[in-house]
């Protein structure tokens, strides 16, 4: 499924940030699933596949304002090799189905603050 990141744009600064969470069945618990970002670091979980994505969306978009807050976005940013895009390049968000019953998103999150 192929959805419009257009959401995830920040309306004032029209930035944003595209990263790739896996979703996928907990190896250790039953009904369980565990989300990951990989690029940040943060991880949720949920009792199912969407609650486990909406948890690890809610988990970024918290991490990604918290260090934004504490004036560490750029300092992370590069460390990581992130980089911020505008609303005028071109960008989709994907969930693809992942081996094992999980999922793939690759999702634009806002950034607010300018650059």
């Amino acid at each position: 499924m192929t959805v419009s990141a257009d959401p995830y744009v920040h309306v004032a600064t029209g930035r944003f940030v595209v990263l790739t969470c896996n979703v996928e069945p907990s190896s250790e618990l039953a009904g369980v699933y565990v989300a990951t970002c990989p690029a940040l670091g943060v991880t949720s979980q949920g009792d199912s596949l969407e609650e486990a994505e909406n948890n690890i969306r809610e988990a970024v978009s918290l991490y990604l304002t918290a260090i934004d807050e504490d004036g560490e976005l750029d300092r992370v940013f590069n460390e990581k090799g992130l980089r911020i895009s505008v609303a005028a390049d071109a960008h989709m968000a994907f969930k693809l189905p992942a081996q094992g019953g999980g999922s793939i998103l690759a999702e634009a999150f806002p950034i607010d603050r300018a650059a």
